[in-house]
């Protein structure tokens, strides 16, 4: 219809509204355009603000996650000095306990490490990571889900003295123990929590016995030590991953992405 008018007024030579008419094309093509243009920047713009509500929540747990751990290990470390210094005891000091042996098996507590990374994989996977805006937001939070790949490899590494205190100790009594000892909350993410101090009834003679099988084992004690020490290194991971995902935090909410 419009075509047609234009045509009508071209062959009478109607200028001024062959320029009208001209005009109004254009700005409804325009118009058009920026509508469509409008709506891409507010679709893209729901979609930055939806990522990045889910990678604050992913990084408030992230942290969370990495707290509890060093909450949990720091424990650990505490029942290994505890059974260190038992071992170092001479045979007229030591005195075979309950406690004792919770101590060589809570020395011995894991916990793999994970993280939620559903987040960040679909906006790499789907080609949207560009819609974090700010290239230092990008940047600190690829280089944090690359640092979190080798510190997941350094945590899945299990350690010869709990392959060897698990293997003396029964499994009815480990069971025991870690229900005594250990505290689980959460369901989304679970949080472990380590008791200082606990009590489970074991009768004096299979205390006797699984205490005479830890004292005798060749390499027991050079496993715990090392394995103190490597409860220090990756509580400093940990520390590590506290601070890179409090940054990452940091820049998420700040107001200008």
């Amino acid at each position: 219809m419009i075509l047609r008018r234009l045509m009508a007024h071209i062959n009478e030579q109607n200028w001024f509204i062959v320029w009208l008419d001209v005009s109004v094309v254009m700005v409804g093509i325009f118009l058009g355009m920026q509508v469509t243009n409008w709506n891409e920047d507010r679709k893209e713009n729901d979609l930055r603000r939806i990522y990045n509500e889910r990678l604050i929540v992913d990084f408030n747990n992230e942290r969370k996650g990495a707290q509890a751990r060093v909450d949990y290990f720091s424990g650990t470390q505490l029942y290994g000095y505890q059974a260190l210094n038992y071992l170092e005891q001479s045979s007229s000091q030591r005195k075979p306990s309950a406690d004792i042996i919770i101590a060589f098996m809570m020395a011995s507590g894991r916990w793999e490490n994970s993280s939620n990374q559903n987040t960040y994989n679909e906006l790499i996977n789907s080609g949207r990571i560009n819609l974090l805006g700010n290239f230092t937001l990008r940047d600190v939070i690829n280089q944090y889900y690359s640092d979190n790949t080798t510190r997941m490899v350094e945590f899945a590494r299990m350690s010869a003295y709990f392959i060897t205190i698990r293997s003396i100790i029964h499994p009815i009594i480990q069971e025991e123990i870690l229900n005594s000892c250990e505290e689980i909350d959460g369901v989304l993410q679970v949080i472990i929590h380590i008791k200082p101090s606990c009590h489970i009834e074991i009768s004096p003679e299979t205390i006797a016995q699984t205490i005479k099988e830890i004292t005798d084992h060749p390499t027991l004690k050079s496993e715990l030590n090392y394995l103190i020490s490597q409860l220090r290194y990756n509580n400093a991971l940990y520390f590590e991953q506290i601070s890179s995902a409090s940054y990452s935090l940091k820049l998420l909410t700040a107001k200008e992405l």
